[in-house]
């Protein structure tokens, strides 16, 4: 279950088996809408339906992330010379760590790991101010 106050327009999560994009959000009354249509009704998602996006080394490549050794990933955000790099690492549990993202300037940690997809892009909004297009095929 995702809490609607961890969602932003455009993310992406998982409802009955199938990624979607966030296109509404009503906290007021509780649910998402999405226009999911069958016959003439529109679902009204709870969040207590929604699942979130683990991530994986697949949508790591879809985000545009580089791989810089084995199952370590990287993304460089800024221009100029304001850089952020993400670092992300996609691994078996039984080796130690799960999937995860951390936010890192230089070789410092300053932010907090992140297990799915919509928190990787809220740290990526937080960061730029812009949304991030994925073109997700999951």
């Amino acid at each position: 279950m995702i809490k609607l106050n961890e969602l932003r327009i455009g993310n992406w999560v998982e409802f009955d088996g199938k990624a979607i994009k966030v296109e509404c959000i009503d906290k007021k009354n509780g649910w998402l809408n999405y226009p999911i249509k069958k016959g003439n009704f529109e679902y009204l998602i709870t969040e207590s339906s929604l699942q979130p996006i683990p991530i994986t080394k697949e949508i790591l490549v879809w985000c545009q992330f580089t791989n810089i050794k084995d199952h370590f990933f990287e993304l460089k955000i800024g221009t100029g010379c304001y850089w952020h790099k993400i670092y992300a690492g996609v691994k078996d549990l039984n080796e130690g760590y799960g999937n995860f993202a951390e936010l890192r300037v230089g070789d410092e940690t300053i932010g907090n790991f992140v297990n799915f997809l919509h928190e990787l892009q809220n740290l990526f909004f937080a960061l730029t101010g812009k949304n991030w297009l994925i073109n997700l095929c999951y």
